[in-house]
């Protein structure tokens, strides 16, 4: 585990120091071409000169740079550049290789790692190996310049290098570059000629010119000045000729009528109140707006009619008026949606008032307006009639459909809410006992009768001593076209609104 007792350092491997000691003994280049970064496998290496290669190589490219310490000229930094989309590992490990392809110096680092740009970040890395050598003089950088990236260093270090360094600094109005843009001379002349302008005005001649001219700021024209007439209608800066202040009088006066196409009348049509504009905005500021007004004091309006449904203001006698209805109007303080019945000769409810009722009856002069889409299909007794109520406004169960119960024969009973069943009746029994055989020793009983055949006993088998086998539920219960309860009839009506 990399901490503060680690040490990190670089050296020649056994191949490199042979290869310095024959540059250094015959003369010859020693040329450096590439370097290497690896992970080692996610271990801490530790440099061998026993090297041939890295543990775990991950990449090598050309050097971007090879150069001498300026402050130590034993050693040598080689430099490489690793763009932002490579990566994805970590770099643990750095080997410099020769011409030849062969490791010949090796060093480990702090491990750091080079994410790709996939992984939402990237960086550009320069990885530096500095390297002691016994002699700088035979080592020269092989190098591609359309495969290699160079650090912003390097370009400075560059630009420094092929600037002029005899110019003086200073500030310059007149400079000389050469074919590469490089200034190489300056100078700061005084005169329009020191700066090779031959067609130009004095001061003289261009004081006396200014003398014909008008200052920006409060011109004072003489004689007859012109300007371009603006349209009638416009409102800016621009200046007003005569043309146009009587174009505009002229537009004003001819849009007004008769009696106040002058001054002195627009002036007695306002009243002859100088400060018109501001009386008018006091009155205004006396009215409410008509956007959410807030009243002060105690403002008053017409009553509306009682049970009236709209956006006319409600005053307290309209309010005191509809609960004094509800009170006394049994029908108002009914619940919405909720079936309520009406004996024969009880009034219905009115159909003039705020709220509104419906008849569960299909095809009913009393639901006009407020039912639709009625459908009735089944025969007596087994009806189903239904309706949609076409109310939208004022009703929480506009748009819904209902039964029509009236027209069905349906009444109400507790269990899951909309469920229909159809009517039923519990199961009668009878039975027949005896032998059959024997009709005469035969019994029915309950709804069943039957009368005896008059075949002889030796004949009567297998049951055919029975004749006319008859059940009618009517002899042991009160029967009709349907099944029912005991029940009065009655209207269903529903309150919608």
């Amino acid at each position: 585990m990399t901490d503060q007792n680690s040490q990190f350092f670089a050296i020649l491997t056994a191949v490199g120091e042979a290869k310095q000691a024959n540059a250094d003994a015959l003369g010859v280049p020693w040329t450096f071409s590439h370097m290497g970064v690896g992970d080692a496998n996610q271990t801490e290496p530790s440099p061998s000169r026993e090297q041939t290669r890295l543990i775990n190589e991950r990449r090598r490219a050309p050097l971007n740079q090879l150069s001498i310490d300026p402050d130590n000229a034993s050693i040598i930094i080689a430099e490489q550049v690793i763009p932002p989309d490579v990566g994805g590992w970590w770099i643990r490990e750095i080997g410099l290789y020769d011409a030849d392809g062969d490791l010949v110096a090796v060093a480990n680092c702090a491990p750091s790692y080079k994410p790709l740009l996939s992984q939402g970040t990237g960086k550009t890395q320069v990885v530096r190996l500095n390297l002691a050598v016994t002699s700088t003089a035979n080592v020269v950088l092989k190098i591609d310049p359309s495969v290699v990236l160079a650090t912003r260093q390097y370009v400075d270090q560059r630009i420094v290098e092929v600037l002029p360094a005899t110019r003086p600094a200073g500030s310059y109005t007149k400079v000389t570059i050469n074919n590469r843009g490089v200034v190489t001379g300056g100078s700061n002349p005084s005169t329009l000629s020191g700066y090779g302008i031959t067609n130009a005005y004095t001061a003289s001649e261009v004081d006396k010119a200014l003398g014909f001219k008008a200052n920006l700021n409060s011109p004072r024209f003489s004689g007859i000045p012109e300007a371009d007439t603006a349209a009638v209608g416009t409102n800016s800066s621009q200046l007003a000729t005569c043309g146009f202040v009587h174009g505009s009088v002229k537009a004003l006066i001819g849009a007004a009528p008769g009696g106040l196409d002058t001054l002195v009348e627009l002036a007695a049509a306002l009243g002859n109140d100088p400060n018109f504009a501001t009386t008018i905005t006091n009155a205004l500021a006396d009215k409410a707006p008509i956007t959410s007004p807030a009243f002060t004091g105690i403002p008053t309006a017409s009553t509306a009619d009682l049970g009236a449904a709209n956006f006319q203001i409600a005053n307290t006698l309209f309010v005191a008026n509809t609960i004094n209805a509800l009170l006394t109007d049994p029908w108002a303080l009914q619940p919405i949606g909720v079936p309520i019945p009406i004996l024969s000769g009880a009034a219905q409810p009115p159909t003039n008032r705020a709220y509104r009722y419906v008849k569960l009856s299909a095809g009913d002069p009393y639901n006009d307006g407020v039912l639709f889409e009625e459908t009735v299909s089944g025969e007596a007794p087994l009806l189903s009639a239904r309706a949609r109520i076409s109310l939208t406004i004022g009703s929480p169960i506009g748009g819904n459909s209902v039964q029509l119960l009236n027209t069905e024969r349906r009444y109400i009973r507790p269990g899951q809410s909309g469920a229909l069943q159809d009517d039923a009746i519990q199961n009668i029994t009878a039975s027949i006992t005896g032998q059959i055989s024997t009709a005469i020793a035969v019994t029915a009983g309950g709804a069943i009768r039957f009368t005896p055949s008059n075949w002889s006993a030796g004949v009567n088998v297998e049951g055919r001593g029975i004749e006319n086998l008859t059940f009618d539920a009517s002899r042991v219960a009160r029967t009709a076209t349907e099944t029912r309860t005991r029940n009065i009839g009655s209207n269903l009506y529903m309150r919608v609104k």
